[in-house]
């Protein structure tokens, strides 16, 4: 099936009275998990304490759509013996709708004014830069379209400040980018960065935080791919290493 039935599919399986998944896996991970594996047989796969969400053969197929950090462990165990990919999706083009909870009634989806890029990754990939570059050690990033439902249980502007995050659909997969080399990380530099550049540079560019840029360069330094060539009271000077 391709990835639009798939997702058709997993939503016909966990569909609740709102139309929304009551499954204990959540439908973005589900949709992933089917869409990389149709055959049940292989996934889900108990490797010494942990489980795989996919293992076909040797090779591991880990989703996350959060929290990279959260893997280490099980990398650690993981990599000893198979190779791995991480698949890390990010939602480019987004609608929200807010939910009542005490209701449960869903509001108007309404457009995210936010456009995730492929620059949204290399924060959360710092978190696992001991795996980067290592032989059978991969990342994949998927980039997707997806409707985004809130809980209005914040702590002000209507419940929306603060809220929690009750499921996200995928609506469409635009793009799958593979990085397996160092080198395939050369396009978190943007072409239109300064011969030499600051976090603040980098931040501009890709529409990152300043505390996610500094983050996403000391990253990029690790690799090989950024040079520190200098240091004053705002920080780093970086350039292209390669």
């Amino acid at each position: 099936m391709d990835f639009n039935s798939i997702t058709a599919e997993i939503l016909r399986q966990s569909r609740g009275e709102n139309g929304i998944g009551t499954l204990g896996e959540h439908s973005l991970h589900a949709v992933l998990k089917a869409y990389f594996c149709p055959d049940l047989t292989k996934t889900e796969v108990k490797i010494g304490r942990y489980v795989a969400d996919i293992c076909i053969d040797d090779h591991i197929v880990e989703i996350q759509t959060r929290a990279l950090w959260r893997l280490r462990d099980k990398l650690n165990t993981f990599t000893q013996d198979h190779t791995v990919t991480v698949v890390f999706p990010i939602a480019v083009e987004k609608y929200v709708a807010w939910i009542d909870p005490e209701t449960g009634t869903i509001g108007d989806r309404r457009k995210s004014p936010k456009h995730g890029t492929i620059y949204d990754a290399i924060p959360e990939l710092y978190d696992l830069r001991g795996f980067i570059g290592k032989p059978g050690f991969s990342v994949k990033l998927v980039l997707l379209n997806m409707n985004d439902y809130r809980l209005k249980n914040g702590r002000g502007n209507g419940g929306k400040r603060g809220s929690s995050r009750f499921e996200r659909i995928p609506t469409a997969l635009l793009d799958e980018i593979d990085l397996v080399c160092t080198d395939d990380y050369m396009m978190m530099l943007p072409a239109d960065l300064p011969d030499r550049f600051t976090a603040k540079d980098y931040a501009k560019s890709t529409k990152l935080r300043l505390d996610k840029a500094r983050k996403a360069l000391a990253l990029l330094f690790e690799l090989g791919i950024a040079k520190r060539v200098e240091r004053n009271k705002n920080g780093f000077l970086y350039e292209c290493a390669k």
